[in-house]
């Protein structure tokens, strides 16, 4: 059934279809996308009979959020795990911070299973006894300013189903406004009805992941660590089966284009994507998808069985990346501003270039930090492609940090013809203030006496004038 918002685009398309010199450009533009669709009226009852996560058949079996810690959190992180885990620690971080990286940065710990009935249980988290059913986390300790946690969350064999065969058969084909509000962004921008289908499953989605980010906040601060300033990287990791859909009851093919699916390994006009170099496993990131809460989904090959492969050889290294990738769009975004203009309180604008040249000082340390653990330790089959990722951001820094180093090249020359300014201005100042220095001497003189011999000002110039005689004859 189409919404009143259909019928009214259709008639306002019409409108201007037949009567274009009564509506402006502005408004025929937001037709031209789909102009022709809108010509040619198309009347299918359904557009898709159902729509899906995946192109075929599959699962979601985990769900990874890294964030970044500092060392503080690491060490109270160390004590709760020496406590509560089955695993052995032995060497915990020092008290005082190191530069140094230790000897194998990564240590992946298995803990019990979240609302466990065996005994000493660590955790029983409410609401997560029908979501997840195991965790481990995986501290990567690269220096002293770049350490990361990673928590995988395990789910539950059906806690994924809502995000597969999801029924859109009463969903036609129509096209709508977006927003009939004047002073939004998307007033009278046009979207085809599987944009509807599409946020069906991107909520859903989004479902899976706030509850991710929720169980990890409260795993954080159960160990000791303030989670409401932490920046959550999260990555979905999707078992897809090769095998297609076998499609279910009697549907007229002349209707129906196709079912409807959101990731997909051969399709890459939604996001950017690595390729596996020995099979088919696919690395999706940047994804093109309003309101799309995940940062990245990994889609695995089907083979029967579900084997847990350590944090070297899977994706998970690549959340490293992408956090990495945040923090330097967030120091560019914040120091562009600044590199574009010049301001009278040059001061001020120092000030934010040292703080920014540190920023990405640190920065710079971290991303080569990341690219000799991916060069060393990581054995994935995605590694030649991260390392291309890296060496590109890398550059991205550098030319970040030349772009600084210029700007306050150019604040500090600003600074010193201020400073002349401000010389020649004190200098005036100064003299001007030595005249009336004489001048109120010369007011204090008694010029009344009788003997002229004792007035000082004629004694000096009688004294000039004898010298002058005396050394120019």
């Amino acid at each position: 059934m189409k919404p009143l918002k259909a019928y009214l685009t259709e008639y306002l398309f019409d409108l201007t279809d037949k009567f274009p010199r009564l509506f402006p450009n502005s408004l025929k533009t937001k037709f031209q996308r789909f102009s022709i669709e809108l010509y040619f009226k198309n009347t299918a009852k359904t557009l898709y009979n159902r729509a899906n996560i995946l192109d075929h058949e599959g699962r979601c079996t985990s769900i990874n959020i890294t964030t970044a810690i500092n060392h503080n959190e690491l060490v109270t992180l160390y004590k709760k795990i020496k406590i509560e885990s089955s695993t052995d620690v032995y060497n915990t971080p020092p008290k005082i911070l190191h530069t140094e990286p230790p000897d194998y940065p990564i240590n992946t710990f298995q803990l019990l299973a979240f609302n466990s009935r065996l005994p000493y249980a660590p955790y029983t988290l409410n609401g997560t006894l029908q979501i997840y059913s195991m965790y481990s986390i995986t501290i990567i300790h690269l220096t002293s300013d770049a350490i990361y946690l990673s928590i995988d969350l395990n789910l539950n064999e059906n806690a994924d189903r809502e995000l597969f065969n999801i029924d859109t058969s009463a969903i036609s084909e129509y096209y709508f406004f977006k927003s009939l509000n004047p002073f939004s962004r998307k007033f009278l921008e046009v979207e085809r009805s599987d944009s509807i289908i599409q946020e069906k499953i991107v909520n859903r989605l989004n479902k899976r992941v706030k509850e991710a980010k929720k169980t990890a906040a409260s795993l954080i601060r159960s160990w000791g660590i303030l989670a409401g300033n932490k920046n959550f990287i999260v990555s979905g990791h999707f078992i897809n089966s090769p095998t297609p859909y076998i499609q279910t009851g009697d549907y007229d093919t002349d209707e129906v284009i196709d079912d409807f699916h959101l990731l997909s390994r051969t399709s890459t006009w939604l996001c950017d994507q690595h390729k596996a170099r020995w099979d088919d496993r696919r690395y999706l990131y940047n994804f093109e998808i309003d309101n799309f809460l995940l940062d990245s989904a990994f889609i695995d090959d089907d083979n029967g069985q579900l084997t847990q492969s350590g944090y070297c050889q899977s994706h998970l290294f690549l959340s490293l990346i992408t956090e990495t990738q945040n923090q330097y769009k967030k120091a560019r975004d914040a120091i562009n501003p600044l590199l574009l203009k010049i301001s009278k309180n040059t001061t001020k604008d120092l000030q934010c270039l040292f703080e920014a040249n540190l920023e990405s000082q640190l920065l710079k340390k971290r991303a080569l930090a990341i690219t000799n653990m991916i060069d060393i330790h990581c054995f994935s089959s995605f590694q030649e492609q991260a390392l291309k990722k890296m060496e590109g951001l890398n550059v991205d820094i550098e030319n970040l940090l030349s772009a600084i180093n210029e700007r306050k090249t150019l604040s500090n020359e600003q600074m010193q013809l201020k400073n002349l300014r401000f010389n020649k201005h004190y200098s005036l100042i100064v003299a001007g203030l030595a005249l009336l220095q004489v001048v109120l001497a010369a007011i204090v003189i008694d010029w009344t006496g009788t003997s002229p011999a004792q007035n000082p000002v004629i004694k000096n110039l009688t004294s000039l004038c004898e010298w002058i005689s005396t050394h120019f004859q």
